[in-house]
């Protein structure tokens, strides 16, 4: 089982049957992984804006933890109002951050960046998963810090090696 199955397979016991996102190179593990059988139905948005309006929209009229996917650091920056107004509404969002290969990090790779700083200021939880063993503890504390109270937005940073990396602890 990949970080990705774990993720999802993490987020069909939270409840979730529906993911907005604008995915990108970084997502590619994810997105394979949503092509199977029983995985949440997911709807492409054309913008992180769009993205988070969805998340948000369906969050509010259904009552359920929204989730949304963005694409490395200028996605969770474009999605940084949809974050802000989540927290002031009390929305609970679930924002998931495809992030760069963690080795490549250090050197500053072009998208790459530091999501969890960006997000922790207006967020209820931030953090990145750099083990795909711990994906699923990961949401279970997004999802508790989503859900409130107060309820509110929650960021996932995963690296794209632990979206495609085994998950032996879920496995």
């Amino acid at each position: 089982m990949t970080g990705s199955d774990a993720l999802l397979q993490a987020l069909s016991e939270q409840g979730v049957t529906v993911i907005f996102g604008n995915p990108g190179s970084t997502e590619l593990p994810l997105m394979d992984a949503l092509a199977a059988p029983g995985q949440p139905r997911f709807i492409l948005g054309l913008t992180e804006a769009t993205v988070m309006g969805m998340a948000d929209g369906y969050a509010q009229s259904s009552g359920q933890l929204g989730v949304a996917l963005v694409h490395v650091q200028p996605g969770m920056a474009n999605a940084m109002s949809g974050v802000l107004n989540a927290a002031r509404s009390r929305v609970p969002l679930l924002v998931i951050v495809g992030q760069q290969l963690s080795a490549m990090l250090p050197g500053a790779p072009f998208l790459g960046g530091e999501i969890v700083a960006m997000a922790a200021p207006i967020a209820a939880h931030a953090e990145e998963v750099h083990d795909p063993a711990d994906l699923g503890n990961a949401l279970s504390r997004a999802v508790a810090a989503a859900l409130g109270p107060p309820m509110g937005p929650a960021v996932l940073s995963i690296p794209l090696e632990s979206q495609a990396g085994a998950s032996p602890e879920l496995a």
